[in-house]
């Protein structure tokens, strides 16, 4: 899962090297130890407000030791060396609302 360098153009690599995000996670440490992207975010303070409401809304729980449930990490490069793991599609998209300065969460499908 996710992108690796000869995925993307020169150009875009060196975009996604620069650019920072806040990735939500979902894990599992219970079962098959599986973990995926659910939102890329471009501020802390977008994640932190995602990562509430995904509790709240109950469509998941924090992570706990053991169990599974979601964890927000950040901020890393959105690269391919990051641990962001997503399609290329998804991070064009993310470099694209990054440059025109669009703001709220990424929703990443479980690819």
């Amino acid at each position: 899962m996710g992108v690796t360098v000869s995925d993307l153009t020169p150009e875009e690599q060196a975009q996604a090297e620069q650019l920072l995000v806040y990735t939500i996670w979902y894990e599992d440490q219970f079962g098959d130890g599986d973990a995926f992207p659910m939102a890329i975010c471009l501020s802390e303070a977008e994640a932190r407000a995602e990562y509430d409401r995904l509790i709240r809304d109950g469509i998941c729980k924090p992570l706990e030791p053991g169990w599974d449930g979601i964890v927000m990490d950040g901020p890393m490069p959105l690269s391919p060396r990051g641990r962001v793991g997503c399609s290329p599609a998804t991070v064009r998209d993310i470099l694209r609302r990054a440059g025109q300065g669009i703001r709220g969460p990424i929703h990443v499908a479980n690819q």
